[in-house]
């Protein structure tokens, strides 16, 4: 064996690491899309999950989801992130969601552009790709659900990072008694399109 074609082979491993982390809120954090995700890509993937019950963009009552990527490892740093928020700071302020007024309107715009700081420290930390999970529409607030989604897919089609948003407005998953989070059957939906724009985008979940 030659010492350049032992020297490739050697160097194979480091070339194939990488790593996809979940961040977000409740949407993610019970493992339910994680687990589906892993299905997808054979079953010989994990996805490391840092997603929080409670999360938000803006600080919040647990760590927010800026604060779940500050404490997470960037040894190596992920190839993908894989991501929601912005749906508790709606939630937040459900009442003047609801009506969409001045307060609706202004939480969400602060919320992407907290979302646009975050994407630009990512491509500063080397991330390669961003899948980020648009919200669905729920009772009494497709305005503010609609306004989040053209923020937010404004934020990441001008990120310096490669980003990619699953809109999910279409799916009307099946929710649970609380009217906010989905049974199983609506998480397979969620991931059945965050896979989707995976594969239209080719971006890796390795």
């Amino acid at each position: 064996m030659s010492r350049r074609l032992a020297a490739t082979l050697f160097l194979l491993p480091a070339l194939c690491l990488g790593r996809t982390v979940m961040i977000g809120d409740s949407m993610f954090s019970n493992n339910a899309v994680k687990n589906a995700l892993e299905y997808y890509a054979g079953g010989n993937v994990t996805i490391e999950n840092m997603a929080l019950v409670g999360a938000s963009l803006h600080e919040g009552w647990v760590p927010s989801i800026p604060a779940e990527y500050s404490i997470m490892s960037k040894n190596p740093p992920p190839i993908t992130i894989v991501m929601d928020g912005g749906g508790n700071d709606v939630i937040s302020v459900k009442d003047d969601c609801v009506s969409f007024n001045d307060r609706c309107q202004q939480q969400i715009k602060e919320a992407t552009d907290i979302l646009a700081d975050l994407l630009e420290r990512m491509h500063e930390d080397k991330v390669q790709h961003v899948l980020l999970m648009g919200p669905y529409y729920l009772e009494n607030l497709k305005k503010a659900v609609d306004e989040g989604f053209k923020l937010l897919s404004n934020v990441c089609k001008n990120a310096t990072i490669d980003c990619h948003i699953a809109d999910t407005r279409d799916l009307d998953p099946p929710l649970g008694d609380d009217g906010i989070h989905p049974i199983q059957e609506g998480y397979e939906l969620l991931a059945t399109r965050i896979w989707e724009v995976k594969l239209d985008n080719d971006i890796p979940i390795i």
